[in-house]
């Protein structure tokens, strides 16, 4: 596992910092402090793969155990935002109150150019000293993988430890490193659907690499976090807290950032 930033050490609910990380267990340790405060400190916005006694659920499919449901676009996205009176459950979100958000799978399904408003937006539902937890696909190991598939068609030899299972319709050819590079960049997976049954795709809009997390979290609406630790894996694994500032206002974000 590698430590690409460790700026400050998080703290724990009780005043305890962690500040070494070495594996992804010790990072799941430090999450698990936060959720033993309980559904009323959790928020998981975009997945529901965990327990509701723990987590309140923000989704887009409005299946059972989900408590807010909606395009979380229409929180802060131009363009979305007028459209927030079709989901009611997301006026209801509480702001300032959350010391864990779980964002895994879900910020690259958001517009690049919408990620300052998405993480201010963020930002505002934290309360002060709570942490976000992310998970996303990582550019900079996708390009890697790209470039070693292309090398070895290059030059003909045995292509090995591909990850090819990413993804049920792909082989294992060197046309494949295309598709798998669109399937990583784009997704779009064949057996998606909504819960209204609309295959409409379950595509992403984003892709990040480690620095630009690191300025989505440091600078505009959202640039008060903190104690951010970045692990620069096949995916990018994010922990960073709010510090104790006031918590800010989502919608006059919106208005300065794209007014």
């Amino acid at each position: 596992m590698r430590l690409f930033k460790k700026k400050g050490s998080i703290v724990l609910p009780g005043g305890e910092r962690v500040s070494n990380f070495a594996s992804l267990g010790e990072i799941d340790v430090t999450v698990a402090q936060f959720e033993r405060l309980g559904r009323k400190h959790c928020l998981d916005i975009g997945s529901s793969e965990v327990p509701s006694d723990i987590y309140q659920h923000v989704n887009f499919n409005n299946s059972p155990g989900v408590d807010f449901y909606g395009d979380i676009r229409c929180c802060f996205s131009p363009g979305y935002i007028e459209q927030i009176d079709k989901y009611p459950d997301l006026k209801n979100i509480p702001k300032g109150v959350f010391k864990l958000i779980r964002l895994v799978d879900i910020v690259e399904h958001v517009e690049w150019i919408h990620q300052p408003l998405l993480f201010a937006w963020v930002y505002s539902l934290l309360a002060e000293g709570g942490v976000v937890y992310i998970k996303t696909p990582n550019l900079d190991y996708i390009a890697k993988m790209y470039l070693r598939g292309m090398q070895a068609a290059v030059t003909g030899k045995k292509l090995t430890n591909f990850p090819f299972s990413d993804h049920p319709d792909l082989g294992t050819s060197y046309v494949d490193i295309v598709k798998w590079v669109n399937s990583a960049l784009f997704s779009g997976c064949s057996n998606f659907a909504n819960s209204d049954g609309v295959m409409r795709g379950d595509y992403h809009h984003a892709c990040f690499n480690k620095f630009w997390i690191e300025q989505l979290l440091t600078s505009g609406e959202s640039g008060g976090f903190v104690n951010i630790q970045i692990f620069d894996e096949e995916r990018l694994i994010v922990l960073a807290q709010k510090s104790n500032k006031d918590v800010g206002d989502v919608d006059g974000a919106v208005e300065r950032l794209v007014g």
